[in-house]
């Protein structure tokens, strides 16, 4: 149940990056906080959906 939330939320999160690019990278900002929330502040899910944000955004 795990993978399939994990999932889920990636590709949220991929609707969000695509959306950001034209946008500044505040957006990313709030994404990793969201997860944060749901997965923890030690999640390398979130470090690397972060990190590839500010790579689309900027």
């Amino acid at each position: 149940m795990k993978k399939i939330a994990a999932f889920i939320f990636t590709l949220g999160l991929s609707a969000s990056y695509a959306m950001a690019a034209t946008n500044n990278c505040y957006v990313c900002e709030e994404e990793l906080t969201e997860c944060k929330m749901i997965y923890g502040d030690s999640s390398p899910f979130c470090s690397h959906n972060y990190q590839a944000c500010l790579k689309t955004c900027g």
